[in-house]
């Protein structure tokens, strides 16, 4: 029987439609961030740990893998994390599963108070309450974290309700209500048989990740893959001879790293190494390009400055003098092209993704001799080369409310990513390039690009 006050709560403030309306919201919300995990968490997790062993299959052929100073314990220490990252959102699925059954049992418990206190006559199995939906209701409030009493003359915390098991994963911190996971067979088993986990590679607990968050697992994961390829501890000097050092940029204003964008590739067909830098903050309208070809000992090198200019819109509209683009981000899309972001001159919400054909930036790079020993690439004798007019109108296209600020392009893959200033609003392209049109239709976008708001 409800009290006056909870009965005063569901006819006059609740109510069915609102009740029926919140809980609607809150499933929305939830199978929202369970189709992130299942769809964006899982098959990142599964082929992160499918590179991993990958990896690890080539630290074990030392002859070939050992001067990239890969290390099996690094990769194998990687390859537990990933797993637990993988178990630590299955452990969130399930946390989901058991709170949206809880909250619909809930729900469903408080419609049907409502019903009978308005003595609606309904059918006896829309207010009939299984003895299994009794235990679940039970286990929501159960559930409710400890109430402490706010008492002056202890030194008690404040009332506190935590009403939320799903919220505190996607926090960095601690689990403030574990899973209960006591009865599960997997870890009764390693717990009687614990000499499977000593010098074991393959079998281990996740129990020192228990207390973790989604985002500590994350965290983790993200450290122990950096410390594969961290080799400021390991001595890889050793197995390389240097034949040429080239100076490329002068830090005179000691630029931070967020300022500073850099890309490189090797294209394997044409035995050639090639790089693209620009510092957004001091040259940003700039874009510095290096090629050096190693099919022999004495490497042919070639350089070049060179920049966007608003006549790359060939737009009549807007009446305004030629200027130069500020480049935003650039990496090469593949070893034929370059993907540029760049402000748009006219409209300041709007960017510019651009396809740069290598084959135009390499015809007018200019050669320089890499012997010499106090070189400087980009020197003042380096001429800066507006390559705007030698772009097809197919090369680019114009991210209208989009003011973008990163990019992450992938040829194999044939996608292209923009993310926004915000950082709150990502746009995805398919890319398609047809080998045989060479430079026609470098960017093509689905018939409704997809954006995504996070």
């Amino acid at each position: 029987v409800p009290s006056d006050e909870l009965e005063v709560f569901l006819l006059n403030e609740l109510t069915a439609k609102g009740l029926k309306k919140f809980g609607n919201s809150v499933e929305l919300s939830y199978s929202t961030i369970q189709k992130l995990v299942l769809k964006q968490l899982n098959i990142v997790g599964q082929s992160l740990t499918y590179y991993l062993a990958e990896l690890r299959g080539l630290t074990r052929i030392p002859d070939r893998y050992k001067v990239l100073g890969l290390e099996e314990k690094m990769v194998t220490e990687a390859i537990k994390a990933s797993c637990a990252f993988l178990n630590k959102c299955l452990e969130l699925q399930q946390v989901i599963d058991v709170s949206m059954r809880n909250y619909k049992a809930f729900f469903r418990w408080l419609f049907v108070v409502i019903v009978r206190l308005l003595d609606e006559q309904t059918s006896s199995e829309i207010v009939k309450i299984t003895q299994q939906e009794l235990t679940h209701i039970a286990e929501f409030l159960y559930n409710f974290d400890n109430v402490q009493v706010e008492n002056n003359e202890t030194a008690e915390k404040p009332v506190k309700f935590n009403l939320e098991r799903l919220g505190q994963y996607l926090q960095d911190q601690e689990l403030s209500i574990l899973p209960d996971d006591e009865d599960n067979p997997w870890h009764k088993y390693l717990r009687e048989n614990s000499c499977l986990l000593k010098d074991n590679d393959t079998i281990f607990s996740v129990m020192d990740f228990r207390k973790f968050s989604l985002v500590q697992q994350q965290n983790y994961l993200k450290v122990a893959v950096g410390k594969i390829f961290d080799v400021r501890t390991k001595d890889v000097g050793k197995y390389f001879t240097v034949l040429y050092n080239l100076k490329c940029h002068h830090n005179q204003n000691k630029i931070t790293r967020n300022n500073f964008r850099i890309s490189q590739i090797f294209d394997a067909n044409e035995d050639r190494f090639m790089m693209a830098f620009t510092d957004i903050e001091n040259i940003k309208e700039e874009i510095y390009f290096i090629s050096v070809n190693v099919k022999e000992r004495m490497c042919n090198a070639t350089c070049c400055k060179y920049s966007f200019s608003s006549c790359l819109l060939r737009d009549d509209e807007h009446d305004t003098p030629e200027r130069d683009l500020s480049i935003l981000d650039l990496q090469f899309y593949s070893s034929e092209y370059l993907s540029v972001l760049v402000k748009h001159p006219n409209v300041d919400d709007s960017t510019i993704f651009i396809q740069v054909p290598l084959k135009i930036v390499l015809q007018n790079s200019i050669e320089f001799n890499m012997k010499s020993k106090s070189l400087f690439v980009f020197n003042e004798k380096v001429p800066k080369k507006n390559i705007s007019p030698l772009l097809d109108a197919s090369v680019y296209k114009v991210l209208e409310k989009m003011d973008g600020f990163r990019i992450a392009v992938s040829g194999s893959r044939k996608v292209a990513v923009v993310l926004s200033n915000s950082h709150r609003k990502v746009r995805v392209f398919e890319m398609e390039i047809n080998g045989e049109d060479e430079e026609d239709e470098t960017l093509d976008t689905t018939p409704l690009s997809q954006t995504s708001q996070t």
